[in-house]
């Protein structure tokens, strides 16, 4: 799934082309019932200043457009609402087009066109990403306004541009109200935009060493070159300090758009007495929603050091001022404290360096067996389970749980709207052939965070082998939907387990026993063997699990853990050893034949290697070290 249009869905129903046709033949304006000009779309839990009307552009300015020469991060500019991290999503949506042209669907059809006034019907719509589908929401484009006539919300720098107005209104029509967007997420907006994966940084843990510095700079870098939109923010748990300004200018708690990330080369500049970073420094280019510059440190509107470096390099540079400001990225670094980064993944249109696996599987969380909450409580592993195999050491993998959004969801105003739950999950290493639940904790992979947020997210490489992921809200017993999205860049295939274990099918059940008792083995290596290139093979009643060709070893390790269901206790286990043979047949060096009972014990043994059938009284060169248990309950594994 990539960031394309996909499968659209009409927000409740409404189609824009059969709308438009409509008001089109009628000669009316079209007016929305589903967000009406009044307050109930306003949503805000308080009174507005001043006298506010609803007005069309139409009737604001003699020839209104949706763009003004082209899609710039200029044209958007907070109004009255505390949604400076929307506001900051569409400064860096602008900054690649071919994305704004997704969630502004038909863009040169929903132009003004004055040579054409009949075909105006007062009627737009946008695209905004949701739980997996693409949704077309369509608006009016009645406006509130104060008592002068300027838009009281989201609004372009430029008098006559109104698409980043109407965006705003399509997005508060989404979420159930304009209040509703007092206060986000500046990664669910970014999500919203493009379909991409969302991940905040927190830029004070793990990003103090010079090495973890150096590492996100580079990230950076590689991903605005990738096209993926950031923003970022100074949050602080002291209201008192909330809008309040820093000694370089900056807004704490205000929320910037990244419109650009560069290196320049200072050594041409003249510019390497001032900074001692090397030949080049990266500069960070913010768009702050409230359409002003703050910034007052190095590179700063005026600084010296723009003084020190040429025009003609500035230019080739790219590097313009406008209403938009540069920040070096170890000052960056020191004065923001999160960062939300939306990488695009599985595109055709952007050549990226790495191409992506995805899957996507919608689940929920529901009573009394699938709401078990985290690893912190008993009830833990009653929660969705899905499996996946990862087929070599070091494959990359993102993982990102996204539940419904709950903006939208009965009464939106602001005093009252709906918090997220806190979601996470967890990622286990498993045996290398379950198919069926887990009831017991395994090795640990990985543990999310848990915030009261829409998604989490994971990017790291994990070694060859199975792996269990349980998403899950903190608390125990909350229901609700979400959407996992795993990608890899190896192909892996994500199955959700289903059931405990296994069940003979109904057609041989007279015929087909129950499994009675279940065997958790781990065959961790052998010794003192004749041969270097070897393998190993459990058998177990009729199921057989192969392990990997350890090369140039007398003494491999394999670590194959395999779990069996079984009818017949008294029947052995088998562990055969092989020698992995290029040109040849593969030889057979022998078995270890392990017996034991259903009783609850783990057993580690060094098995001597014996031959087969007839033979198995003869004595082969080497052992095998194995770690079993057999239990008679089946959801004790």
């Amino acid at each position: 799934m990539g960031w394309g249009n996909g499968d659209v869905i009409k927000f409740k129903g409404q189609s824009y082309g059969k709308l438009r046709r409509k008001y089109m033949e009628t000669k009316e304006l079209f007016e929305d019932p589903l967000f009406p000009p009044n307050d109930n779309s306003f949503g805000l839990g308080r009174q507005l200043t001043g006298r506010v009307q609803w007005k069309r552009p139409t009737e604001l300015t003699e020839s209104p457009r949706l763009f003004v020469e082209k899609a710039s991060s200029k044209d958007v500019t907070q109004g009255r609402l505390g949604n400076c991290w929307l506001v900051a999503a569409c400064a860096a949506l602008t900054t690649v087009k071919e994305l704004w042209k997704t969630v502004v669907p038909d863009y040169k059809l929903q132009e003004w066109d004055p040579t054409r006034p009949e075909q105006y019907a007062g009627i737009f719509h946008f695209r905004f990403w949701r739980t997996g589908k693409w949704i077309d929401v369509v608006i009016d484009d009645l406006l509130p306004v104060d008592a002068e006539g300027q838009l009281i919300f989201c609004h372009s720098t430029t008098q006559n541009e109104f698409w980043s107005a109407l965006l705003e209104k399509a997005y508060a029509k989404l979420c159930g109200s304009y209040g509703a967007l007092d206060g986000g997420n500046l990664c669910d907006a970014l999500i919203d935009f493009t379909s991409g994966i969302g991940e905040m940084i927190n830029l004070r843990e793990g990003y103090s060493s010079l090495e973890s510095k150096e590492q996100l700079r580079k990230q950076m870098l590689r991903r605005h070159d990738e096209h993926a939109l950031m923003c970022c923010a100074i949050s602080t748990s002291d209201s008192a300090l909330f809008e309040t300004r820093t000694k370089t200018g900056l807004v704490i708690g205000h929320a910037y758009g990244i419109t650009s990330v560069k290196e320049i080369n200072i050594g041409q500049a003249g510019l390497l007495s001032i900074f001692k970073t090397g030949e080049k420094i990266t500069l960070l280019r913010l768009r702050n929603p409230w359409g002003s510059k703050e910034w007052t440190g190095a590179f700063s509107d005026g600084s010296p050091e723009w003084v020190k470096i040429p025009k003609s390099e500035k230019e080739k540079l790219g590097l313009t001022f406008e209403d938009d400001g540069e920040i070096p990225y170890e000052d960056f670094a020191a004065e923001f404290t999160d960062l939300s980064v939306c990488q695009l993944v599985n595109t055709s249109i952007f050549s990226l360096r790495k191409t992506w696996s995805d899957n996507n599987l919608f689940g929920q969380w529901t009573k009394p067996h699938r709401a078990g909450g985290c690893p912190n409580h008993d009830t833990f592993l009653r929660n969705p389970q899905y499996y996946f195999d990862v087929p070599k050491d070091g494959i990359e993998l993102m993982v990102q749980i996204i539940q419904t959004d709950r903006r939208g969801v009965g009464d939106t105003s602001s005093s009252r709207r709906a918090d997220y739950n806190s979601i996470g999950f967890h990622i286990m290493r498993v045996e290398d052939n379950r198919e069926h639940r887990l009831h017991k904790m395994q090795k640990k992979a990985v543990t999310s965070d848990y915030c009261k947020t829409r998604s989490m997210f994971f990017q790291g490489n994990l070694d060859e082998g199975r792996y269990v992921v349980v998403p899950t809200t903190f608390e125990p017993g909350i229901e609700t939907e979400f959407l996992m999205r795993v990608y890899s860049d190896a192909a892996i295939t994500v199955k959700e387990l289903t059931h405990d274990y296994p069940e003979p099918h109904w057609m041989c059940t007279p015929f087909c026993s129950a499994p009675t008792c279940v065997t958790v083995i781990t065959v961790e290596g052998a010794s003192e063997l004749k041969a270097e290139n070897t393998y190993c093979i459990i058998k177990v009643e009729g199921e057989q699990l192969r392990s990997n060709t350890v090369e140039g070893s007398y003494s491999p390790t394999w670590n194959l853990k395999g779990i069996f269901f079984r009818t017949d206790i008294c029947k052995p286990i088998v562990v055969e050893l092989w020698e992995n043979r290029t040109l040849q047949r593969d030889h057979f060096l022998g078995n270890a034949v392990l017996t034991g009972s259903a009783d609850n014990q783990m057993t580690s043994v060094k098995a001597p290697l014996v031959g087969r059938g007839q033979k198995q009284s003869e004595r082969h060169p080497g052992e095998m070290k194995v770690v079993f248990i057999t239990y008679d309950d089946l959801s004790s594994a």
